[in-house]
């Protein structure tokens, strides 16, 4: 059962971890191709970056409770 569950989180964390990176992508991507280059939105990046690496399985689990 606790291996069915280890599991079940590893999927979600990997999921997530790919959706996060995917909406990181697409907004560092916009902000290249339709902006010029601005310090308050390149340091409002780099916030977004430094909270999705801070996201672990523990965080991901309680917030969908």
């Amino acid at each position: 059962m606790i291996d069915e569950h280890r599991k079940i989180l590893k999927e979600i964390r990997r999921d997530l971890v790919t959706l996060l990176g995917n909406f990181y992508g697409s907004i560092k991507f916009n902000l290249n191709s339709t902006t010029e280059k601005d310090p308050k939105i390149q340091q409002s990046i780099c916030n977004v970056e430094t909270e999705v690496e801070g996201v672990s399985i523990e965080e991901s689990v309680r917030v969908k409770k």
